[in-house]
């Protein structure tokens, strides 16, 4: 069965890792975060599971093979 992962970060830790790249600048990455809370399209027929994506990236992998898999992270 299809399932989309909807991965979230919030505001701050979004500006930080864009900021952190070096490969937007600030008017960009204003544009980005602007986009950031834009909804999922209407209409989606696959179950979504949103998971957060604060956290280093092993913690975050692992949550969405949890979340994908149906095993515990």
């Amino acid at each position: 069965a299809m399932v989309v992962l909807h991965l979230t970060a919030r505001p701050g830790t979004l500006a930080k890792r864009l900021g952190g790249r070096g490969r937007e600048g600030a008017e960009a990455i204003r544009e980005r975060l602007a986009r950031a809370d834009d909804a999922l399209p209407k209409g989606l027929r696959s179950p979504v599971l949103t998971l957060a994506n604060d956290g280093p990236l092993p913690e975050t992998a692992a949550a969405a093979l949890a979340a994908l898999y149906g095993a515990p992270p």
